[in-house]
């Protein structure tokens, strides 16, 4: 299996759910423990590279499109699951 079919598969969708709850889950408790401004911006900028990996494996422009609107997706995920933490607290 090549990177790109890894990327769009069901497997990695699993995975990439689990690692969307893990993200949220750690910048709850970040922002909820954290007092260094620093050290949050550092694991947001982080966290951000993180969730942007799948732009790097995307090699033709189709993949780059479905990348980014993986990412899009993604990144929506992740706001709901924090601000459902931040809300349930």
């Amino acid at each position: 299996m090549n990177v790109q079919n890894l990327l769009f598969s069901d497997e990695f969708a699993v995975y990439r759910q689990k690692e969307l709850e893990c993200a949220a889950d750690f910048v709850y408790d970040l922002f909820k423990d954290s007092v260094n401004p620093e050290y949050v911006k550092g694991a947001m900028k982080m966290l951000n590279r993180v969730l942007k990996v799948p732009e790097q494996f995307a090699g033709t422009k189709e993949a780059k499109q479905r990348a980014a609107d993986m990412i899009n997706r993604d990144f929506k995920k992740f706001e709901a699951r924090f601000i459902k933490a931040m809300v349930e607290e």
